[in-house]
């Protein structure tokens, strides 16, 4: 829809008699819309395929081909799976009207149409299809951002505990993205490890019996073999009345930060060359010695290994080759 803005809407009237093609034209002209049309099906396809459109009023009964294989035809193309397409029918019964529905219609106008309502009925399908536009736009944001973020989405209703899932939580979990649904949330309990399994159950059934929310980082064996570390965060979903009705939960991956946390905490406490503790680690373990020491009236022994004549090897052979030789001294000294 051009901008929003559902008075400039773009229409196509798709009907073999002229006279009625063109009191709708003019009825819808007027009402601040661009309309185009056709006098037939095969047209009519021609005109969507080279120029999509926002709305279709498309008569059921014409020569070349039916409304009903028209509407067919437009919904599998590229841009005709959402369109509003309002069926122009003089047949009442509740067969056709079926048959519409089953072709893909959004909607029918019986004949004889009532031409002052003809532009409410119009912008009314207008606006409801823009409503479920901004709907599935804004559910396909979301999945892309949860997509960035390594991050599924679930939900626990109703007292048979009925679990659905986004297709995130199922890439998170390394499954095919159309298969979470359809699996209870114990089959993905049981991905759990089993030292985390018991605790991650405890808190999923207080959310459910009681409403406590959580936060649980723990760790599970993914359907792809695969050991990750998950966050997860729920939380109970209340009615007017502040009755409890579902559970809301987010899953997110986070082995990534987690081994980058962990690469980040070793930098600060080990030499990166040698791999052995850093002086700062020194610090806060002989603190501690010393302390006790002092505070018992003991003493304790610190062992202090001098490399000579070190700066020879680095001067002589380069620091490539004395950095060599100091991972040599500490790979012998961890085996010692």
């Amino acid at each position: 829809m051009i901008d929003g803005n559902i008075a400039g809407a773009r229409l196509l009237i798709v009907d073999d008699d002229p006279l009625m093609r063109g009191i709708a034209v003019k009825t819808l002209r007027h009402g601040g819309f661009i309309v185009g049309e056709a006098d037939g099906g095969a047209q009519a396809l021609a005109l969507f395929s080279q120029s999509p459109f926002d709305l279709l009023l498309l008569d059921v009964m014409m020569p070349d081909m039916d409304g009903y294989e028209v509407c067919r035809r437009i919904r599998s193309l590229p841009h005709g799976g959402r369109v509003p397409i309002l069926m122009l029918t003089g047949l009442n019964d509740t067969a056709s009207i079926d048959l519409a529905y089953r072709a893909g219609a959004t909607d029918f106008i019986s004949k004889p149409i009532n031409w002052t309502l003809l532009s409410h009925r119009v912008r009314y399908s207008l606006r409801a299809s823009r409503a479920v536009e901004m709907a599935l736009r804004s559910r396909e944001s979301l999945e892309r951002a949860q997509r960035i973020a390594n991050m599924g989405s679930w939900e626990i209703t109703g007292d048979d505990r009925r679990f659905e899932g986004s297709v995130e939580l199922a890439r998170v979990f390394g499954m095919p993205s159309d298969s979470v649904d359809a699996l209870p949330a114990q089959a993905l309990l049981d991905r759990v490890v089993e030292s985390d399994r018991a605790t991650v159950h405890a808190m999923r059934e207080a959310v459910i019996r009681d409403g406590m929310p959580y936060q649980i980082t723990f760790k599970i064996r993914n359907f792809d073999g695969a050991l990750r570390t998950l966050h997860e965060q729920a939380i109970p979903v209340l009615d007017d009345a502040g009755q409890q009705f579902a559970v809301e939960g987010i899953t997110q991956d986070v082995t990534d930060r987690v081994e980058t946390e962990k690469r980040v905490s070793r930098l600060t406490r080990f030499d990166a060359l040698t791999g052995l503790p850093n002086r700062e680690f020194f610090d806060r373990l002989a603190s501690p010695a010393l302390e006790r020491s002092r505070r018992l009236g003991s003493t304790c022994a610190l062992v202090h290994i001098d490399i000579d004549r070190f700066k020879s090897v680095n001067d002589g052979l380069g620091h490539s080759q004395g950095d060599a030789v100091l991972v040599t001294i500490a790979d012998r000294l961890q085996t010692s």
